[in-house]
C-alpha cells in the first residue's frame, strides 16, 4: 500500500494533467492509464521501455475491448505514461483505483455495489457454474461475482462468468477494469435481446436494466423474436416500460434449474399495465421472491426498487418489505446484505415478511408488492369481482362548465336537481347540503346516482369514496358510481373496503396515468373481500358510527370557527379578561 497520501497525489497529478489535455472522458482516461500502469507492473515489466503502447499491450494480453478503450484514452502520449513506469508498486496503483476511480466510475453510471452484493448472496453461484449479466453496464457485478469465485474456489476460472452490454462506451469501461483487477468477466457489445444468442446456456443471470427504459428504444423485433421463441403463450407486448421484458429475456437465458436475479421498479410489482407479464411468470411458477426497498435505496434516483428472483417449480413466492434496514448513516444507497438475505432465507410469516401460494397471488391480480399482502388481514376468505356485486357501474355526466354554470341558480334563485362532484366529498362523507341546478342537464337522466350507489372519485392516487344517502341527485363526470346489486353486497361494506388501505391500493392500480385515473373495466376486476351476513351487519354499523361522529365533530368546528370573530368583543365585555365562553 502507499506510504505517504503524496504518492497518491504525485501520480494522481501528472494523469489528471495528461488526460484534463488529451482525453475525451478524463475520468475513464485516467482509469485507462492506471491499467497500463498495473499490467506493466503485474507482468514484471514496469521498468521495461516498450517502444510504443501497443508492444506493452500485446505483452500484457488486454483483450480487443480494453485494449481498443486504452489506445483511445492514452493514444500518442506514451512517453508521458511510460515515464511514470517502475516508480510504484501495482498494490499502490490498485488502491489508487480502488480508493478513487472506481468509486467515481459508480456514481457516474449510478451503479449500486450494495445491490450488486444482494444479487449475488441470492444467486449463491457455486464452482464451476455459469453466470450471466444482461445489461452488464460498467461490469462491476461482473467483477465482484469473478473475484467472490475466486474467494470460494481459489481460482475465479472455476466459474463462467459473462455480460451482455449494448453500450460500447460502458462495456469499454468493464473490460478496462476487468484487466485492471485481473478478473476473467468477458463483456460482449450485443443487443440483449439478440435471438442468436444465450438461450439456456446459464447456471445464473442477473440484470438491473435501467429502470422504466421505453420499449421502442428496443430492437422491437430482436424482443419479439427473442421472447417469442423462449415463451411462446407470452401476452402481446403492449406495455411501454421493459422491466418484465428483461425478466422474461432473463429467464430465457437460464438452464434446466437454474435462477435469475432481476432489479426493477417497484412500480413495475403492481402496476395494471404490466399485470398480463406477472401473471404469466405466476401462473408458470417461475417466481421464487420479492425483496422490496423503500425510496432511496438506488444512486441516482429516488425510485423505490425491488430485487425478483426466479426459479422454475416454485409453488410459493416469498414476498419481503424492507420497511427499515441497516444502511449506512445519511446514505441509504449503502447497506449490509447479510442480514437481509438471513432474515430472507429463514423468515415466512413474520413482521415484514409474508409467503403466498400462487394461487393467492393470482387471485389478487398477481400483485407482487409486498405491502399490498402485508395489508391484508389473513381473516378475509374469498374474493368477489366488483362487477359482479354491481348491477352496474357508470360515469357520471360530463358537463361543459359554460352548460354547468347556466344550470345553477343565481343568487336567491332556486334550486330542484341535487348536483354532486368531488369537492362535496370529504371525510367518507358527502356535504349535508349539495348545490342544485334549475333543471336536468341534457344526457344526464342515465348519471343519475341514487341512494345507497357508492360513488368513487374518478382521480387520484388519494381516491375518495362515500355512499349516497338522499337521492337521487347528477353525478359529476369526474366520479365513478356504483350501484350495488340487490342482496349481493353492502353499499357501506363496499365503501368500508374501498377506503381501507387495500381497497386504496387496488384503486391506484387500476388507474392509470399522470392523473391516475380510473379505468372501469379494470375497477370492474377488483376482488372484493366476500363480508356478509353477522360479518358485514357488523362492518355496516361501525362504518355508521365512526361517519356519524365525523358529522358531530363538523358540526363543533363550525360553531367554533363562526364563533371566532366574536371572541373580542367577549373578551371586551369581560373586561379584557378573555373568560367569556
Amino acid at each position: 500500500m502507499m506510504e505517504t497520501d503524496g504518492r497518491i497525489e504525485e501520480i494522481e497529478l501528472v494523469l489528471h494533467r495528461i488526460e484534463r489535455k488529451y482525453a475525451n472522458d478524463p475520468l475513464f482516461g485516467e482509469v485507462c492509464a492506471v491499467a497500463v500502469l498495473c499490467l506493466l507492473e503485474r507482468s514484471g515489466n514496469g521498468g521495461v521501455a516498450f517502444p510504443d503502447l501497443n508492444s506493452a499491450l500485446d505483452a500484457c494480453g488486454v483483450g480487443e475491448l480494453a485494449r481498443k478503450a486504452m489506445e483511445e484514452a492514452l493514444g500518442g502520449h506514451w512517453e508521458e505514461y511510460r515515464a511514470l513506469a517502475g516508480r510504484f508498486a501495482e498494490d499502490d496503483l490498485v488502491d489508487l483505483l480502488e480508493t478513487r476511480y472506481v468509486r467515481m466510475m459508480r456514481e457516474k453510471v449510478q451503479s449500486s455495489p450494495s445491490m450488486d452484493a444482494l444479487s449475488l448472496e441470492l444467486l449463491a453461484i457455486r464452482p464451476g457454474e455459469s453466470c450471466l449479466d444482461l445489461c452488464a453496464g460498467a461490469g462491476f457485478f461482473v467483477n465482484e461475482a469473478w473475484l467472490s469465485m475466486s474467494r470460494l474456489a481459489g481460482r475465479g476460472e472455476n466459474a463462467i462468468l459473462a455480460g451482455i452490454e449494448p453500450n460500447k462506451d460502458l462495456a469499454c469501461q468493464a473490460a478496462v477494469l476487468s484487466a485492471i483487477r485481473g478478473t476473467g468477466g468477458k463483456i460482449e457489445v450485443a443487443d440483449c435481446f439478440d435471438p442468436r444468442h444465450l438461450r439456456g446456456q446459464y447456471d445464473k443471470v442477473h440484470c438491473s436494466a435501467p429502470f422504466g427504459l421505453n420499449v421502442r428504444r428496443l430492437d422491437f423485433a430482436n424482443v419479439r423474436k427473442c421472447i417469442g421463441q423462449a415463451f411462446p403463450d407470452f401476452p402481446p407486448i403492449t406495455l411501454t416500460s421493459a422491466d418484465w421484458l428483461f425478466a422474461a429475456r432473463a429467464v430465457a437465458a437460464l438452464k434446466e434449474g437454474g435462477k435469475a436475479v432481476v432489479v426493477m421498479p417497484r412500480a413495475a410489482l403492481g402496476s395494471a399495465q404490466s399485470a398480463p407479464y406477472r401473471r404469466h411468470f405466476v401462473s408458470k411458477r417461475w417466481i421464487e421472491s420479492v425483496i422490496a426497498f423503500p425510496e432511496g435505496a438506488y444512486p441516482g434516483t429516488s425510485v423505490p426498487v425491488a430485487v425478483v428472483t426466479f426459479a422454475k417449480d416454485s409453488p410459493r413466492i416469498k414476498l419481503h418489505e424492507l420497511r427499515e434496514y441497516a444502511h449506512a448513516p445519511n446514505d441509504p444507497t449503502v447497506f449490509n446484505p447479510v442480514p437481509i438475505v438471513r432474515d430472507h432465507a429463514l423468515l415466512f410469516h413474520y413482521g415484514d415478511v409474508v409467503t403466498k401460494t400462487t394461487q393467492e397471488i393470482l387471485a389478487r391480480d398477481a400483485e407482487l408488492d409486498p405491502a399490498f399482502h402485508l395489508g391484508v388481514p389473513s381473516a378475509y376468505g374469498s374474493h368477489t369481482p366488483l362487477a359482479d356485486l354491481c348491477e352496474t357501474i357508470f360515469r357520471g355526466a360530463v358537463l361543459p362548465k359554460s352548460v354547468l354554470d347556466k344550470l345553477f341558480p343565481a343568487s336567491g334563485g332556486e334550486g330542484r336537481i341535487a348536483y354532486l362532484s368531488p369537492k362535496n366529498i370529504s371525510d367518507g362523507l358527502l356535504d349535508d347540503d349539495l348545490p342544485l341546478l334549475r333543471e336536468m342537464p341534457p344526457g344526464a337522466e342515465s348519471a343519475m346516482a341514487n341512494t345507497g350507489d357508492v360513488v368513487i372519485t374518478r382521480s387520484g392516487p388519494a381516491f375518495k369514496v362515500a355512499v349516497v344517502e338522499r337521492g337521487p341527485c347528477v353525478a359529476d363526470g369526474n366520479l365513478v358510481v356504483c350501484r350495488c346489486r340487490h342482496g349481493a353486497a353492502n353499499p357501506w361494506v363496499l365503501a368500508a373496503f374501498l377506503a381501507s388501505e387495500e381497497g386504496a391500493q387496488w384503486l391506484r392500480r387500476m388507474s392509470s396515468g399522470l392523473q391516475h385515473t380510473l379505468s372501469l373495466k379494470k375497477l370492474a376486476r377488483i376482488p372484493v373481500p366476500d363480508v356478509s351476513g353477522e360479518a358485514g351487519a357488523r362492518m355496516a354499523a361501525a362504518m355508521f358510527r365512526r361517519l356519524a361522529r365525523v358529522r358531530e365533530l363538523r358540526r363543533e368546528l363550525k360553531e367554533n370557527l363562526s364563533g371566532i370573530g366574536s371572541v373580542f368583543a367577549e373578551a371586551m365585555d369581560n373586561g379584557g379578561t378573555g373568560d367569556g365562553h
